[in-house]
């Protein structure tokens, strides 16, 4: 069936089901034998909704061949469809009007099966309250900035400061609260925002000592120039496809779209949700609801919803109204004379960076407060600052004179910070013109990150090729002739699979216990254990050979022996 299938449907299969492509297979026999093994069934069953799941499950309860009029329980129009999406992912074969299920597919339904027939239809959502969808997209722009601020306040945090990691790659309990007090959150919010930074790479772990640390990454620095609207694009981004506690990036798309169009301004809750993910997901629908619940809780403050509903940028496709609605950057600060800047608004790239850079970060409500203290001048000194540099950089940012007691600490750092080794005293401090950057960490995913294959639309158009290539035209060759071209090339074993779903015969060449060769001609029932369990075409037999021993195995097509 797959050989005859045309590239379109070869395409889809692999993009749905990348574990039959990965690694790259090199003939048709051996994406057959994947695609019939439990692992892979299982996999793929996860992720129907509940009509395709009856279906297959009644697909794979008839002993024969099975058409829509034999499906029970649902249209035979709507059956119909769903049994041609079964045969697309290759969970049955055959023709459309006699489908036979893979021999994996009875025993892992199995294990959760549906009771009663479901709706043919995803649930619907009258009756629930809407928001006017504009205020509904100034809350989100509103909670998108706060994001974005809090992110930046993090990420420059952990310049001067790194945070320590447990050993399971989690904050440690100290680090966890002063990540709470610095962004001015709950603890257990603080530190879902320190995993969405490191999800989006502004910062990454690098080990220090004995123990790892995060610190920000090359990527945080080009990160500080883009528009707060591609910025939050960023961490979005990696919230949805890198932060597991809140589930895959397939779970956050399912979930938004239970939304709706934007423009309905559709308020959803977690009994909402869970109503339709038991549709979607029914295997997955106990934990897929717990995770969803905890999204939605995220995607308030995150800016993805506002309101209850879903906020017209929500999605990350049209990202104008956020454009529109986020606030224009400032490049001054109030320099105050408790030795404090606050910056009311987002500040430009050059004046965070140099603030990032002279002072400590202590955010408290909208604002963010930047500290000057001793420690904070003396490693911005050590960077190649010179007093002279300082005084200007602040005479330049800041809306107010530089207070006095400022003044002092600067004037002071030439004269208490020792000079480098071999310098002359009374010379100037030697100084970089870009001043001496900070340690920066890679990026580094978060631990436990869904591992799930994925494949890409060119990689799936290259392994299709290779495969066409690899398959020689069945017409043009006598299916009694065991030659290596006529797939005898292939592992015994991917052979010895696609026989026991096929129910061919199969001709298989064996050494046994004492090294002598042999062959037989059987019929495959089961490959397990490592052993291949077979009945002999000519006397019936009852065969168990170890697979180890199987040198070669080639399918009889076209005729009987």
């Amino acid at each position: 069936m797959l050989r005859d299938s045309d590239d379109r449907a070869m395409h889809e299969l692999i993009l749905t089901r990348p574990d039959l492509a990965l690694p790259h297979p090199t003939s048709f026999s051996q994406v057959a034998s994947r695609a019939t093994t439990r692992e892979s069934v299982r996999r793929v069953l996860d992720q129907l909704n509940a009509l395709d799941l009856w279906v297959a499950q009644q697909a794979s309860a008839d002993p024969g061949p099975v058409s829509a009029p034999d499906i029970e329980g649902v249209p035979t129009d709507v059956a119909a469809r769903s049994l041609r999406r079964l045969r697309s992912l290759a969970l049955l074969w055959g023709e459309e009007d006699a489908l036979r299920p893979v021999r994996a597919l009875a025993p892992e339904l199995k294990r959760s099966p549906l009771v009663d027939p479901p709706a043919v239809e995803p649930p619907t959502f009258e009756g629930r309250e809407h928001r006017p969808p504009d205020k509904a997209d100034k809350v989100a722009a509103g909670s998108a900035f706060e994001l974005v601020r809090r992110l930046e306040v993090l990420a420059e945090h952990t310049d001067h400061a790194p945070l320590r990691l447990r050993h399971d790659g989690g904050l440690a309990q100290r680090e966890a609260r002063v990540v709470g007090s610095l962004l001015d959150l709950p603890v257990a919010v603080a530190v879902v925002h320190a995993q969405i930074a490191q999800a989006s790479g502004l910062i990454g772990v690098v080990p220090q000592g004995r123990t790892d640390t995060l610190l920000p990454t090359a990527t945080f620095d080009t990160w500080q120039e883009w528009s707060l609207t591609e910025q939050w694009a960023c961490v979005t981004r990696g919230w949805r496809q890198g932060h597991p506690p809140s589930g895959s990036a397939r779970l956050k798309a399912l979930c938004l779209g239970a939304f709706g169009p934007p423009d309905d301004g559709l308020v959803l809750g977690p009994a909402d949700l869970q109503r339709w993910l038991s549709w979607h997901l029914p295997r997955l629908a106990e934990e897929s609801t717990r995770r969803a619940t905890l999204m939605l809780a995220q995607a308030s403050w995150v800016g993805v919803t506002g309101l209850g509903a879903l906020s017209s940028f929500g999605r990350g496709d049209d990202l104008t109204a956020l454009d529109r609605l986020l606030p224009t950057r400032a490049d001054t600060v109030l320099v105050q004379n408790d030795l404090t800047a606050v910056a009311s608004g987002p500040l430009t790239p050059d004046a965070a960076r140099e603030l990032g850079a002279l002072a400590d970060v202590e955010s408290r409500g909208g604002a963010t407060v930047y500290r000057f203290t001793v420690d904070s001048l003396r490693r911005a000194h050590g960077f190649g600052w010179t007093s002279a540099e300082i005084t200007s950089t602040l005479a330049a940012r800041s809306r107010t004179p530089i207070p006095q007691p400022l003044g002092y600490l600067i004037a002071d750092l030439e004269r208490t910070d020792p000079l480098p080794a071999g310098a002359v005293p009374g010379s100037p401090r030697p100084a970089h013109p870009a001043h001496r950057r900070p340690l920066r960490a890679t990026v580094t995913p978060l631990t436990g990150v869904d591992e799930a294959l994925t494949i890409d639309d060119e990689s799936a158009s290259l392994i299709i090729s290779a495969l066409r290539r690899s398959a020689r035209p069945e017409a043009a060759v006598d299916s009694q002739e065991l030659t290596a071209a006529d797939g005898m090339s292939d592992s015994p074993l991917e052979t010895l699979r696609e026989s026991v779903e096929t129910g061919e015969l199969v001709w298989v060449g064996y050494v046994d216990t004492r090294g002598t060769a042999g062959e037989r001609l059987v019929y495959a029932n089961a490959v397990e254990e490592g052993r291949l369990l077979a009945r002999d075409s000519r006397t019936a037999e009852r065969l168990s050979i170890p697979v180890h021993r199987i040198t070669v195995a080639h399918i009889i097509r076209g005729g009987s022996v």
